[in-house]
Order: C-alpha cells, then structure tokens, then sequence
C-alpha cells in the first residue's frame, strides 16, 4: 500500500518532465535583398530582427545583377527565448 503513493509522484513527474523537454523552440529566420551596399544590408537586417532574439547568425553576399549593378543579399537566423 506504501508505493501506490510514490508511484503517482513518480509518473506525475514523468508527465511534467516531458512536457518541459517537448516544449518547442521559437526561432525564425529571413533574407533581405537590397540594392545599397553590404554594410547597409546588414544594417538594415539588424533592425528587423526582434530585440529579444539570441543565437544571431547573418550571412550576406554581394550578386551583380547586371553589368555594373551589384545588390546585396543577406540572410538571418535567430533564436527567441
């Protein structure tokens, strides 16, 4: 009669756990194409990503478009606690 007790704290504590563990990670990324050079690019994806976002990784590149055209193109990822 003594583990019935323990046995419910036991499996309510697994249910809990695993809702902690499968809680999702909100994250979320972009790209941006700007016809400005690189750093202005970047500047600009800066300000759009949240002001709480963590984990920040750009990747930008310049592309000629045409014969003396060049824009520039960078890509953002984030995460959000």
């Amino acid at each position: 009669m003594t583990d019935a007790p323990l046995r419910h704290i036991f499996t309510a504590a697994m249910v809990a756990g695993s809702f902690v563990c499968a809680s999702p990670v909100l994250a979320g990324s972009f790209s941006m194409t700007s016809n400005w050079d690189l750093e202005n690019t970047r500047r600009m994806v800066m300000d759009t990503v949240p002001k709480q976002a963590t984990d920040i990784k750009i990747a930008c590149q310049s592309m000629n478009a045409q014969v003396g055209n060049i824009r520039s193109r960078c890509g953002v990822d984030y995460r959000m606690p």
